[in-house]
């Protein structure tokens, strides 16, 4: 899906070099990027597109982005197919949730990160029904916690998301190996890249994941099992 697409840096200052051998008409940045608008909105038309700063929703801000590149009629039917996949994924996972919850929790840096209420796959959550730890629907940012705290974060099925190779001694960490998710095999080390998305790619990607644990109901990874 992304093949042929030029990478041009990170945030947030991606490669100015790059953008002008790609010779823009125009050129969408997140707000990560507001340092380099000046220096781009020199080369092409540059719009910051919000994702932090103003919270607004996935779908919305992908119905922004399709106005602004005169595409609103193609934008209504890519969420059409992102609504008929939220369906069948609730179908094929009936009530078998009816009775859990679910958390998450982000490591990164050597630190546990609970997220805000406003992240982006606890959208998708929301719009497939999942049951969500109601402390972190009133978590208006992302804050880290220590690791006494893990407890009030304790789920049926838990996710740990990062970035990089996962940390086999906070996973065995006695308060981690005592929640009731690590015991009955339903925690999950899973990918930051993959579950921090903002597009009907990303959406897609996350979707897949997603699956491996809620459907294909996959046991935890070895990282938490002691030895």
């Amino acid at each position: 899906m992304v093949e042929g697409i030029e990478i041009v840096g990170v945030e947030p200052t991606p490669s100015v070099e790059r953008i002008l051998k790609l010779k823009p008409d125009l050129i969408l940045m997140a707000d990560q990027f507001e340092p380099a608008y000046e220096q781009l909105s020199k080369i092409a038309p540059a719009v910051l597109i919000d994702i932090w700063k103003d919270r607004i929703p996935i779908k919305a801000n992908f119905r922004y982005i399709a106005e602004i590149v005169g595409k609103e009629k193609e934008g209504e039917e890519v969420l059409a197919r992102y609504q008929e996949r939220i369906s069948k994924f609730k179908n094929q996972l009936g009530d078998r949730l009816l009775n859990s919850e679910i958390s998450v929790l982000g490591y990164y840096q050597n630190q546990l990160f609970p997220p805000a209420n406003w992240a982006s796959y606890f959208q998708v959550f929301q719009d497939i029904g999942l049951p969500i730890k109601p402390i972190l629907l009133r978590k208006e940012e992302y804050s880290n916690i220590s690791i006494e705290a893990v407890g009030d974060f304790e789920a049926d099925i838990m996710f740990f998301t990062e970035l990089n190779n996962p940390s086999k001694p906070l996973y065995q960490n006695p308060l981690i190996q005592f929640l009731k998710a690590v015991k009955n095999n339903r925690a999950y080390i899973v990918d930051g890249s993959i579950w921090e998305f903002y597009s009907p790619i990303g959406i897609n990607l996350f979707l897949d994941d997603l699956s491996k644990y809620l459907l294909e109901i996959r046991y935890s990874n070895h990282n938490f099992r002691l030895g």
